[in-house]
């Protein structure tokens, strides 16, 4: 396990199927929900559907991924944390090489989750890499 503390600008990808509550598994998730934290407060949420965030990857990226993985990567390079409940460990070790920082948690609602990445109360459950 892990505790997280927010800086003073963070933006947050957050697997999603619904917009409220947390994917079980960022590749097989809808959406991804990007938030945007700064000095300690949202000041922007944009939902982004796969297909839009399958478009926007950086060219080369898919071809160096699997057809999984190709999916969970962010395809915005100011993400700083991921949010989801599962990872597999090449993706897990992808987003690190980014400088994107996995956050596996137990936390099923996105709003619990991220008040709790504002508050630095969030822990992620390194356990729930597969």
């Amino acid at each position: 396990m892990r505790n997280y503390n927010v800086n003073k600008f963070s933006r947050v990808a957050v697997a999603t199927d619904d917009g409220k509550t947390i994917s079980a598994h960022p590749a097989r998730a809808k959406y991804f929900e990007i938030i945007t934290i700064s000095d300690g407060k949202i000041t922007d949420r944009v939902r982004i559907t796969k297909e839009i965030h399958d478009a926007l990857n950086v060219e080369g990226e898919k071809s160096s991924l699997n057809g999984k993985n190709k999916h969970i990567i962010p395809a915005f390079p100011e993400c700083t944390h991921m949010i989801a409940r599962g990872i597999g460990s090449n993706a897990y070790h992808r987003l690190l090489r980014l400088d994107i920082h996995p956050i596996l948690t137990d936390i099923h609602s996105i709003d619990e989750a991220i008040n709790a990445f504002i508050l630095g109360s969030i822990i992620s459950h390194t356990n729930r890499i597969h």
